[in-house]
């Protein structure tokens, strides 16, 4: 898994893996039992089973919003990760000429615009930096050109990706969430409409909130792994001796069972010298009686 401040070279094929079709993730919905698959993975499913969705991974069964698998959560994280990996296979696949996205030509590019979703050739990449039509582009424009994008991480890469739009409103960005209900990312427009007198929250002020928490929650598991080492320690220490106390003990029964084989064998040999001298001895008196007859 990639790290906020690390490249995304070393993500897991799996990561991005839809669990059904085995087949890289497309518009990723994540179900509320957190497990994510392709919306037309889950559509097939539904037809399945109208109403309710068996999570294939867990076995949970979650029920079906009621427009459909259009109103699982959308995972914007993860779409975006795609879209740069696939972005990266793209520039890989032909490094010699592309379609620009401005003006159709296929020329040498040197950008990739993520609000328009696609390269952007040499003058066109200039007009995109200085047109006033075009300025709000520029904190999304990706230079292909710079040696970093091969290390690009989590974090750059979410300052250059648009901010998710409202699926009700296309035309707003999401800035809020409805906690509601169960924490849809909705815009500005809706508060006035589907979610009129709802609890609503600040995008940015949950995220900083759950990040906080995430972070205690981290700081509380590196504890637990301190003292499950420690205690596997303990255990492998105990084993140890364990197995010492046990090897002990084997060769101390190992000595009295010969101990005892010993004198049984003392005993074996006592008993049959007695029957021998007691078995002369009658012989003896025996004889003696027939000589005095």
């Amino acid at each position: 898994m990639a790290t906020a401040t690390g490249g995304l070279d070393d993500i897991d094929e799996k990561f991005l893996q839809c669990p059904i079709c085995l087949k890289q993730l497309q518009e990723p919905k994540q179900l509320t039992c957190l497990h994510r698959f392709c919306s037309g993975c889950l559509s097939k499913l539904l037809q399945e089973s109208p109403g309710v969705i068996e999570c294939p991974e867990c076995r949970e069964e979650i029920a079906v919003p009621e427009n459909g698998v259009a109103e699982f959560k959308t995972d914007f994280h993860l779409k975006n990760l795609i879209e740069f990996i696939r972005l990266k296979m793209l520039l890989v696949e032909n490094k010699e000429t592309k379609e620009c996205y401005s003006c159709s030509k296929r020329e040498q590019v040197s950008a990739y615009c993520w609000k328009c979703s696609g390269f952007l050739c040499k003058a066109c990449h200039q007009f995109h930096r200085t047109n006033k039509i075009t300025k709000d582009h520029v904190p999304s424009i990706l230079d292909l050109k710079d040696p970093a994008i091969h290390k690009l991480g989590v974090v750059k890469l979410s300052q250059l990706v648009d901010s998710p739009r409202c699926l009700n409103h296309p035309e707003n960005i999401m800035r809020l969430c409805c906690a509601t209900c169960n924490y849809d990312f909705i815009c500005v427009t809706c508060v006035h409409g589907d979610h009129v007198g709802h609890d609503t929250k600040d995008i940015r002020t949950m995220a900083q909130v759950n990040t906080t928490n995430l972070k205690s929650k981290i700081t509380l598991l590196r504890e637990y792994e301190d003292n499950i080492y420690k205690l596997r320690q303990e255990v492998k220490s105990v084993a140890r001796n364990t197995d010492s106390f046990s090897e002990k003990r084997i060769g101390m029964l190992k000595e009295y069972h010969k101990h005892q084989e010993n004198l049984l064998e003392k005993i074996r040999k006592d008993i049959l010298l007695n029957r021998d001298n007691q078995t002369n001895e009658i012989d003896n008196k025996h004889q003696k009686s027939i000589s005095e007859l």
